[in-house]
């Protein structure tokens, strides 16, 4: 089954499921990783048809027609712009840098464009990061915590007590949501604990995200926008919130999907 269509299936099944479906059920019904299954979460959040809840989606009913379904020319649009965002991140960071790699789709695209350097020290609490990267010379410290079966990352008190002691020059996390007022949400509360105390363990903070989740607040807020010195995202992002980051200190790069090597 296409890409496509399973997404276009996930829609249905949310108009007939009372508006709800779980990360579970998509892997379970469809037999794809979970990867996939975020991947087409991700997706379908970012034109606006769902939105994100922990451990699974709920219909955005406002955004589309009963009859809708997705055309081909949307498929894996989102996907080819977190990979320009991952591609540009990653141009950030210099050889023999310590760099930290929150959990998070687009952050596990800034990982798979690593392999270019030789020398890195890498801190993560995700499964699919280490997993990208386990496989290359890098030293690789692996944070503690409860693994979370909905997003395949470590979070919680021993996650947080492991930073203690650990120093990084880079720091790269995600985003559930980003507002002006608000700044840096996610769905979980345990994860977002960790990366409040990430950004107070690195050198600079880059929140690579797509431009969707500026405008939404997610579940937890905590983190200022302030606390991050640059933002990579795509060329969605509106004007109004690129004065208002840069009025916050805070660098924008646009990241096209033309940076894309061939």
């Amino acid at each position: 089954m296409l890409a496509r269509e399973r997404r276009n299936e996930i829609l249905k099944t949310l108009r007939g499921n009372g508006g709800l479906i779980k990360m579970k059920e998509i892997i379970s019904h469809y037999g794809v990783s979970h990867e996939t299954a975020r991947r087409d979460i991700e997706a379908l959040q970012d034109k606006g048809y769902v939105k994100r809840i922990f451990g699974g989606a709920i219909l955005n009913s406002k955004m589309m027609p009963l009859d809708f379904t997705i055309g081909s020319d949307t498929e894996e649009r989102g996907m080819e712009e977190r990979e320009a965002i991952g591609l540009v991140a990653s141009t950030l960071i210099n050889e023999g840098e310590s760099v930290l790699l929150a959990n998070g789709t687009t952050v596990l695209e800034v990982a798979r464009h690593l392999k270019r350097f030789k020398h890195l020290t890498i801190i993560t609490n995700s499964l699919p990061v280490i997993n990208e990267l386990i496989g290359t010379d890098f030293d690789i410290y692996v944070l503690g915590g409860k693994i979370d079966n909905n997003e395949l990352n470590m979070s919680g008190y021993l996650g947080v007590q492991s930073l203690q002691n650990i120093y990084a020059d880079k720091a790269f996390i995600g985003a559930g949501g980003v507002t002006l007022d608000h700044g840096i949400s996610d769905y979980s509360i345990y994860d977002a604990s960790l990366r409040e105390e990430i950004v107070r363990h690195a050198g600079s903070v880059i929140l690579v995200t797509h431009s969707e989740k500026f405008g939404n607040n997610a579940f937890s807020i905590g983190i200022p926008l302030n606390s991050v010195s640059t933002i990579v995202t795509d060329k969605g992002l509106s004007g109004e919130y690129i004065k208002g980051l840069s009025e916050q200190g805070v660098r924008v790069i646009i990241a096209d999907k033309a940076n894309l090597p061939e």
